[in-house]
Order: structure tokens, then C-alpha cells, then sequence
């Protein structure tokens, strides 16, 4: 019989019933440390993504063949959050839910044979790798 500090090490404690609470709780965390500073009041400046302070939608643009569907998703979003509060919040939501789902997703993609440590693992290296700091840098 495995011990109760072998458990808590390993992450086996996430077998019961809260695990999922457990986890996003574990993603949570990890994306308000990442985020730490870029969550301070004004708009974040990053390579990719650079809104304005009015943000104007329209879908004309998408039928003219002006702009690619691909970012109609995003930009549905932006639009009506943007309507309940300020771009510069907006962003940063958007901001928070990029990590935390990234993480999380990886978490519950692999399977659970695999074990939670290494689960927990490979969602943290998902969502702070070189690739991303590097995209947060530029």
C-alpha cells in the first residue's frame, strides 16, 4: 500500500472525485503566474495580437474576400466582449482562457493510463514552452 505523502508527490490524489477540480485549479494558478504582470490596467502590446481601443466588426468584409474566415472565431469574440467591457479587459480575458485551455486540454486529451504527474507535466510544458515565451517576447 502506497503511502499518503507517496500520493500527494505523485499526484495520485487526483484520483478521486475532485480531480477535476483539482486540475483546473493547478491550470488556474499556473496562468494567473504566467500572466502575472501583463494582467496590470492598459492593453498589452504582443506580436499577434495588438487590439485598438474601439473595435469595429464588419462582416461585409468577410463576404468582399477582404479578410480570411479564419479569424472571424476571434474576432466574434472580441467584438462582443468588447460590447460588456472594455478592449484592454477583453484581451486579457482572451489571454487567460489561450493558456488555461491550452494547459487544461492537454491534461484531459492524454489518457490516464499515463498517470497525473506525467498528465500534469506535459499540460505545464504545453503552455510554458520555448515557443510561446518566444511569441510573448518578441
Amino acid at each position: 500500500m502506497k503511502s499518503r505523502l507517496y500520493n500527494f508527490i505523485t499526484f495520485n490524489f487526483i484520483n478521486s472525485k475532485n480531480s477535476g477540480f483539482l486540475t483546473v485549479l493547478y491550470f488556474i494558478i499556473l496562468t494567473l503566474f504566467i500572466l502575472g504582470t501583463l494582467l496590470k490596467p492598459g492593453y498589452v502590446f504582443l506580436l499577434d495580437f495588438v487590439l485598438a481601443p474601439t473595435f469595429h466588426f464588419n462582416f461585409n468584409d468577410y463576404l468582399n474576400g477582404q479578410n480570411l474566415f479564419a479569424s472571424l472565431p476571434l474576432n466574434f469574440v472580441i467584438y462582443f466582449l468588447s460590447i460588456v467591457t472594455s478592449v484592454a479587459i477583453t484581451q486579457k480575458i482572451i489571454l487567460f482562457f489561450i493558456f488555461f485551455f491550452s494547459g487544461w486540454a492537454m491534461w484531459r486529451v492524454l489518457p490516464a493510463k499515463l498517470g497525473n504527474l506525467s498528465r500534469l507535466i506535459a499540460g505545464t510544458f504545453f503552455v510554458v514552452n520555448p515557443f510561446v515565451y518566444e511569441r510573448f517576447t518578441a
